[in-house]
């Protein structure tokens, strides 16, 4: 997908959701993009000089494109001149504290290090970004009155927008059951389990036999994400369903937002039918906490020497 605009800047309050909103319109633009953060920061917490960040960010700026997220409100002014658009994620305080919170423990690729507990400096920066940070920025578009301005209020704003420039589709295989053979063999190649057994549990749900289904989320023909639903992930808590199985998105999709679409989208449809709560089975931590799902206790997985971290979405 190709874009009209070369230069833009992503701006908001910490916890905003820049880096994840930037990060997908990469993906769909190929446009090159720096995140400030990698720049300023080094792995061990000090950072470069504000002469050498300068610079660096002149070099980019000098570039024919780019996408550039991050805040450092000292360089808005420079940034403003040299960009045609200016994306603002203008989201309430509160929002954006939960979003500095649901970071803690994640790795990501917009910083160099993984925050390990909540850091009281970044608090301070949400709660004086909108009498000083956004202050400024508004006082600076004034001053360049012809820079292309996006403004987002909320976050599902910001996604209806990114969606509109993408191809990409989010749906349950009852809306497109032609798709079951290509799903059941992509889970197979993405898990190793016999294609057999996802194409029985397919034909369950698209039978009418079961309401636990199955989501995919596609660009154009090809499934670059998918999950289901199943009784139990196959550990020793057979009371605790249902539970969500076979998460997987393909590599160069990870960082967008669109496993935590799908999982938004089986909670919800499965709400809707009067089932919940739903469970999942994990190694991983800091990842679905992003979306409401919360730490419920540990399980033992059929032939697994360790237990696993089971999580519920209630």
């Amino acid at each position: 997908m190709k874009t009209e605009n070369k230069k833009i800047i992503v701006l908001g309050c910490p916890g905003s959701g820049k880096s994840t909103f930037s990060k997908r319109l990469h993906a769909l633009t190929q446009m090159p993009l720096y995140h400030l953060d990698q720049i300023w920061w080094k792995p061990d917490r000090t950072n470069i000089s504000r002469d050498e960040f300068d610079e660096r960010l002149k070099e980019i700026l000098d570039q024919d494109e780019w996408i550039i997220d991050g805040s450092y409100s000292r360089t808005y002014e420079p940034r403003i001149r040299a960009c045609d658009t200016i994306i603002i994620l203008d989201l309430d305080e509160e929002v954006c504290m939960e979003g500095i919170r649901k970071r803690v423990g994640i790795v990501r690729s917009d910083i160099p290090w993984t925050e390990e507990e909540l850091d009281p400096e970044l608090v301070k920066q949400v709660k004086k970004y909108k009498s000083e940070d956004r202050v400024k920025l508004m006082d600076l578009l004034k001053k360049y009155p012809d820079r292309k301005v996006i403004m987002f209020k909320t976050r599902e704003e910001a996604e209806a927008y990114l969606d509109s420039l993408s191809d990409h589709s989010f749906f349950s295989l009852r809306e497109k059951p032609e798709l079951k053979e290509a799903a059941a063999e992509w889970f197979h190649q993405k898990w190793g389990v016999e294609k057999e057994a996802y194409l029985e549990c397919m034909e369950a749900y698209l039978d009418q036999e079961t309401e636990y289904g199955w989501y995919l989320c596609t660009e154009g023909d090809r499934i670059i994400s998918g999950l289901g639903v199943i009784d139990n992930d196959f550990h020793d808590r057979k009371d605790l369903s249902p539970n969500i199985c076979a998460v997987y998105t393909e590599k160069e999709y990870r960082g967008m937002g669109i496993a935590g679409r799908l999982l938004n989208l089986a909670v919800e449809d499965l709400r809707a039918k009067g089932i919940t709560p739903v469970y999942l089975v994990t190694d991983h931590t800091g990842f679905y906490e992003r979306y409401g799902w919360e730490f419920f206790c540990m399980v033992q997985g059929d032939g697994e020497p360790d237990q696993s971290r089971l999580y519920i979405h209630r």
